[in-house]
């Protein structure tokens, strides 16, 4: 309950001083500080793009050529999986410094497991995807888990902003 007060007290701050700065700057319409964060938000969204779409593909095209070696079905499909999480894993470990540790280990883990099972369910069904066909798997289930987090996010955001609205004071 105080948290949800405190983040309604800080929101309230931060409605207040952007009020402030927004008559401050009403005769040039533009803030820089706002301008700077925008960049920063494209350019940290685009990086995470990069890395989703790189961890789906390289996880895929793993599963791809542990499904080449041409073992039974479900020893292949556990080893295509270790070995998708295995790249994913060290991909999220080289990229952390950069995108964060949650924000580059969460989604990319989950495209780095259902990618490979695309090209399992794929191999289940009796056909033999092209490399090129599992590259395309891997990079539309990153592309969709992108497309999903931001929404999340933004949901995430209207739902904080609508609750601390409703907190009395």
């Amino acid at each position: 309950m105080q948290r949800r007060i405190r983040m309604a007290s800080i929101m309230r701050r931060r409605d207040a001083n952007a009020s402030r700065s927004d008559s401050r700057n009403a005769d040039t319409h533009t803030n820089p500080n706002e301008d700077f964060d925008r960049g920063r938000r494209l350019l940290f969204q685009a990086g995470d793009f990069a890395f989703l779409v790189c961890v789906g593909i390289a996880s895929t095209i793993v599963a791809h050529m542990v499904h080449d070696i041409g073992w039974p079905f479900v020893p292949t499909c556990l080893l295509a999986m270790v070995a998708a999480m295995a790249v994913q894993t060290l991909l999220a470990i080289m990229a952390a410094p950069i995108l964060g540790s949650i924000e580059s280990m969460a989604p990319s883990m989950i495209v780095a497991m259902a990618s490979p099972m695309v090209v399992c369910a794929v191999h289940l069904a009796g056909r033999e995807p092209t490399r090129f066909i599992a590259i395309v798997i891997g990079a539309l289930v990153a592309v969709s888990m992108f497309v999903f987090v931001h929404f999340y996010g933004r949901s995430c955001i209207s739902a904080l902003r609508k609750e601390s609205v409703d907190v009395p004071n």
